[in-house]
């Protein structure tokens, strides 16, 4: 094998790999005054779960459930970014169900708000 491929071939891993790593899910941060407007982000070909609402579990304690309209035909996915505006310091762990592009199962992603 030549250092060239060798090299191609390194390249060729490490994008499958960055690509098999990358998240499914992010999230969008909008200050406004003292409320913080969260936006869940699904990776492209990803849809997020609406059957089972995506929720903020917040440090101090409490559960907030995020909403988005509108939803699939059949209420499983939501088919417009779901929301969620907090009030203070939006920080704690967000959980919420992902089905990748190509996947039949939904998979549980957690972020952590900090």
């Amino acid at each position: 094998m030549t250092r060239g491929s060798l090299l191609g071939l390194t390249l060729v891993l490490a994008t499958a790999c960055t690509e098999r790593l990358a998240p499914p899910l992010s999230v969008r941060r909008e200050r406004h005054g003292d409320e913080t407007r969260l936006t869940l982000l699904a990776a492209p070909g990803a849809r997020i779960n609406a059957r089972l609402l995506p929720a903020l579990e917040r440090s101090g304690g409490g559960v907030l459930r995020f909403h988005g309209t509108p939803l699939t035909a059949d209420s499983s996915y939501f088919t417009e970014p779901p929301t969620l505006v907090v009030e203070g310091d939006p920080s704690g762990v967000i959980r919420a169900s992902v089905c990748p592009e190509g996947e039949a199962v939904c998979r549980r992603v957690e972020l952590r708000m900090m």
